[in-house]
């Protein structure tokens, strides 16, 4: 059924103009490339009469003719930029007709350009069959073609062409924003090498120059490998998508975690630049829902894929603001937490963050997991800087061990704390899991 806004889009789409003037195609008019293959030439003579002065979005169309299976396949492999075929069935063989749309799917993998099959004999192909096994795009009757249904098919047949080009258009987007965040990662590790040859060359103690520089690097590569998880996944979710919506979707959340990168390279040069004593973190009001928004987007996705679901549970209101460095406390803080619970949980368990204030002005936000826990030796050595205490997650995940060292550094410099409990997972235990309890103070 037509609506009345669908024949007000027809309108605006659609613009007829004399004959003459419709013919009048040069590299500026940048017409629809339309191709004939039929061995009747009235057939050819009959589509282009009644397509004359046919216009889509302000452009003309260009009319190519073949007469024959071999006639268009050696067009098609010579030219490119088709954006409709008009194919009859039955020409020099009864399937030379499919035999092009075979060539064209298959061979070419041509699969944005909009191919209508046009038969005389019907009962050659049954109409079924074709839809059925060929990846054709409209199957039509040449009785059937009026010069009305002729509009309407060729209308929607360029609407859909330019849609799936769109579609392209966006993924080769995607691929070059890949890139870029390829050459982005290549050009910081120069930059990081470059630093570390610095500091080599200008300190006295050498060998602590180099270990800081090492530091450096372990929290670089630990904070940045779940923003690049999402960059990485979603670019690959993007390439496979033939849906535009969610082809955007896609792009903007690779566009949110390149952004998400920045801020953390800004950020660890600024916590190298603290850990030197030549800059201090800047501590003001950040509120809790931003924050916990910002995680819940960062591990929504690789959670999600594990089958381990994240919860919040809101003891305070979310209104309430913490006096933190913001950035950092992201980043380097609940980040650490949330990853380390979804890492070392189980598929199918929940990682739980729940905010609660007490009353002597105090925020407290818990990281509770199920997962597999820690041994005793494991939780006296968690927040030390010199002793490695890294274990592979559930899924053979890998880590650091210099997260929970970091995360106490930056609570103690925001005059916050951390303690941790937990119960490791034995044949015959109980209730396991971690539980990890961030305190800061609570903005006024």
């Amino acid at each position: 059924m037509t609506t009345h806004d669908d024949e007000q889009n027809t309108e605006q789409d659609l613009v007829f103009v004399e004959e003459d003037e419709g013919q009048k195609v040069g590299p500026s008019a940048n017409p629809w490339r339309i191709l004939i293959v039929d061995d009747e030439a009235t057939v050819h003579q009959v589509t282009r009469f009644a397509l004359a002065g046919y216009r889509y979005l302000d452009r003309p169309l260009e009319f190519v003719s073949a007469h024959s299976e071999r006639e268009a396949k050696d067009l098609l492999n010579r030219e490119q930029g088709f954006s409709l075929l008009f194919l009859d069935v039955v020409m020099e063989t009864s399937d030379a007709g499919l035999n092009v749309v075979k060539f064209i799917r298959e061979e070419l993998r041509n699969d944005v350009m909009q191919i209508i099959m046009r038969t005389g004999q019907p009962g050659e192909h049954p109409e079924e069959d074709i839809i059925k096994n060929f990846a054709i795009n409209d199957y039509k009757i040449k009785t059937e073609l009026t010069r009305e249904k002729l509009f309407t098919v060729v209308t929607l047949s360029l609407r859909s062409y330019a849609q799936a080009q769109s579609l392209l258009d966006l993924a080769e987007c995607v691929r070059k924003s890949n890139a870029s965040l390829e050459r982005l990662n290549a050009s910081l590790e120069t930059k990081v090498n470059e630093r570390t040859k610095e500091l080599l060359e200008k300190s006295l103690g050498l060998e602590e120059a180099l270990d800081n520089n090492r530091s450096l690097m372990r929290i670089l590569a630990h904070d940045l490998v779940n923003y690049v998880t999402i960059v990485t996944g979603n670019a690959i979710l993007a390439l496979k998508s033939k849906e535009r919506s969610e082809l955007e979707t896609r792009i903007s959340r690779v566009m949110w975690a390149m952004q998400r990168q920045i801020e953390l390279i800004q950020r660890v040069t600024e916590f190298e630049a603290m850990r030197s004593g030549k800059k201090s973190i800047v501590i003001a009001p950040a509120p809790l829902v931003e924050m916990v928004d910002q995680v819940l987007m960062t591990f929504d996705e690789s959670a999600s894929t594990k089958g381990v679901k994240l919860r919040v549970d809101w003891l305070c209101a979310s209104s309430v603001c913490a006096m933190v460095d913001k950035i950092c406390f992201i980043h380097s803080v609940l980040n650490n937490l949330v990853s380390n619970a979804v890492k070392f949980s189980d598929s199918g368990s929940e990682v739980l963050i729940r905010l609660r204030t007490t009353s002597d002005g105090m925020v407290v936000i818990e990281v509770k997991d199920s997962g597999m826990g820690m041994p005793d030796e494991i939780i006296q050595n968690l927040f030390a800087i010199d002793k490695k205490t890294s274990r592979p997650g559930t899924k053979g995940e890998k880590g650091t061990g210099f997260g929970m060292p970091i995360v106490k550094s930056l609570l103690e410099k925001m005059s916050g704390s951390i303690e941790v409990h937990s119960k490791e997972k034995t044949p015959g235990a109980t209730d396991w899991g971690t539980t990890f309890s961030v305190m800061v103070k609570q903005a006024a």
